[in-house]
Order: structure tokens, then C-alpha cells, then sequence
């Protein structure tokens, strides 16, 4: 199970404080999944076995990303969508900083230890060790290839429908076993080079998550301190202890 940090937003309606937290569980995933391995499922045709050996193949070149994003996050509950926009920076292994400038500022930072959740208008960040939301059953693990994808994951290429963009391909990944965070992960790739352009993320209550990708820039260089995080004076600091 993944776990998120129950971070206080006194000023915010119950659906948003929920759609907060999952834009923060995506963020783990996509990064998480930038940073591993595609294998191919058992029992799969030929054609979709290349696929996704193409996949796993540009996953192996690629060590840096970045991008502009946008986001939205679908609370089945209130039937509430919330979508946000900013810019991604990734780096192997475990490196990300996701910088939100719309609907307000807030920044998802890790630096290969840490997860660092900063909203500025709370004056508030909530740190926690980046090993708390990778747990053996966690979504995220799988696809850093803390665990071989195959084990824990039925793979299939989606068809395309006939009124799709015939320049991209959808990769379904569905659990093997239940998950609390996850029910299934869309991945749509460009068949060009097969990098990675939106994910979606469906969880059990029927929640939604998709981030989508624009301007990428692929393996450019990127210095380690990029991913250093620097409290704001009078920010209260939440921490949450390793387990």
C-alpha cells in the first residue's frame, strides 16, 4: 500500500484535500515508473511483446526528463475534477521535483531519500523517507523494478480505436493481486521513439488521476543539487518518521 501524509488544509473543502493527495500519489508513480523497467507479461501476443520490449528499451536510454505537465484529478465521491499545471525535472534513480504554478503554487520535491511535499500559502512542508511510499506491495515499486513487473502485473497493449491518433500506442496495467491505491495504470506512449506521453491512474472507488507531458527534453543535463530542498523562513516543518 501506498502511503500519503495527511497534510493539514484547514482552508480547503474535504474533495480537495483528497484530490491534493492523489495528485501527490501520481507524481510518486510517474516518477517511479520513468525510473524502471517495462518486462513483458506472460501469455502475451508477439506484437504486443514488441511493444513493450520498445518500451522498456527507451525506458533503459532515457536517464533524464524535462517537461511541461498538466493534471487532472477526478474525485468520484463529489464528481469534482481538479486540474493543475506545471513544469517536471527527473532524474535516475529516484530524483523528481514537480513545481505547480496553477491552480496555486506548491512543489513535490525528491532527492533520492526524501519526499518533500511544500504548499507556500500553507506555510507548511511535510517531509517523510522516499522509502515510506514504496512499499513491497506499492504500485510504485513495481514500476521502479523494485519487483519484477511480470510478478505483479498483467500487461496488454490496448486496441486502437479507429478515432485514436495512429502515432501512439496504450500499454494497460493491471494488478495481480488487489491494491488499495491502484485498479489500473494507462500508460500512451508515442510509437515514434516510445517515450512516455500521459499516464492514468484508476483506483478503486473510481477516482482518476491522468498527468499528461509537453515540451519534453530527454536527457539533458541535470546537476544532483537541482533536487535540494530549501525550507522557507517561518515554514513549519511535518515530519514523518521511517517504518
Amino acid at each position: 500500500m501506498l502511503f500519503i501524509p495527511f497534510v493539514r488544509y484547514n482552508r480547503l473543502p474535504d474533495w480537495k484535500m483528497g484530490i491534493k493527495m492523489r495528485r501527490l500519489l501520481l507524481a510518486v508513480i510517474v516518477a517511479a515508473a520513468f525510473c524502471g523497467e517495462a518486462r513483458a507479461a506472460d501469455a502475451v501476443s508477439a506484437a504486443d511483446t514488441a511493444v513493450i520490449n520498445k518500451v522498456e528499451a527507451r525506458y533503459a536510454e532515457v536517464k533524464t526528463l524535462r517537461a511541461r505537465f498538466e493534471q487532472k484529478v477526478y474525485d468520484a465521491a463529489t464528481g469534482q475534477t481538479l486540474a493543475s499545471r506545471g513544469t517536471v525535472l527527473l532524474k535516475k534513480p529516484r530524483r523528481m521535483l514537480w513545481e505547480y504554478t496553477e491552480p496555486e503554487p506548491q512543489t513535490i520535491l525528491a532527492d533520492g531519500k526524501n519526499l518533500y511535499f511544500h504548499v507556500p500559502a500553507d506555510r507548511q512542508v511535510t517531509v517523510q523517507p522516499l522509502e515510506n511510499l514504496l512499499t513491497s506491495r506499492s504500485p510504485a515499486l513495481f514500476l521502479a523494478g523494485g519487483t519484477p513487473l511480470r510478478e505483479n502485473f498483467r500487461i496488454t497493449v490496448v486496441p486502437r480505436p479507429d478515432d485514436s491518433k495512429i502515432d501512439e500506442a496504450s500499454l494497460l496495467l493491471e494488478p495481480k493481486e488487489r491494491s488499495l491505491t491502484v485498479t489500473r495504470i494507462t500508460i500512451r506512449v508515442r510509437r515514434e521513439d516510445y517515450t512516455i506521453t500521459s499516464f492514468t491512474l484508476d483506483d478503486w472507488t473510481g477516482n482518476r488521476s491522468e498527468v499528461a507531458f509537453t515540451d519534453m527534453e530527454v536527457n539533458v543535463p541535470v546537476a544532483d543539487k537541482a533536487f535540494s530542498f530549501t525550507r522557507p523562513k517561518g515554514t513549519e516543518v511535518i515530519e514523518v518518521p521511517k517504518y
